[in-house]
């Protein structure tokens, strides 16, 4: 039975049901992503950096879960997910899986902002001597 499109899906949903639903495991999904990671590789290497770090789970209730480590993650792969997500379904021959996509920041990730002032304090606690230099160079930094 051919792959139905988005518009039939949301239109029928009963069509939906009508659709192969093969069991899978994370090892074949796995097995997909390192696929196409390869292809990244070869195609769209910018990608492929952004995107190697994401993390894959299969869920209960037929779900796939894709984790980023950043927003900006998600943004890049924004163009290729609808693609990457009808190939899986084809590969696994289940058309009723969901899937879905989360964004984990985490504090090594995450950037705060300071101040020049936040940031010299910052740099004279990792570095104590060089307020002693500051000060027998006479200079006035603030």
């Amino acid at each position: 039975m051919a792959a139905l499109n988005q518009s039939e899906k949301k239109e029928n949903p009963a069509l939906l049901d009508e659709l192969p639903g093969d069991s899978f495991g994370l090892s074949h999904v796995e097995e997909f992503w390192k696929e196409y990671l390869l292809t990244l590789k070869e195609e769209h290497l910018p990608l492929f950096h952004v995107l190697e770090n994401a993390k894959i789970q299969v869920l209960e209730n037929q779900k796939v879960s894709l984790e980023f480590p950043s927003n900006s993650a998600l943004s890049e792969f924004e163009s290729f997910k609808a693609g990457w997500g009808e190939s899986l379904k084809t590969r696994l021959n289940n058309f009723q899986l969901t899937l879905e996509y989360i964004v984990k920041e985490s504090e090594e990730t995450g950037t705060k902002t300071q101040s020049k002032e936040e940031n010299f304090k910052a740099f004279l606690q990792k570095n104590p001597l060089l307020e002693s230099l500051i000060q027998k160079l006479e200079l006035n930094i603030q």
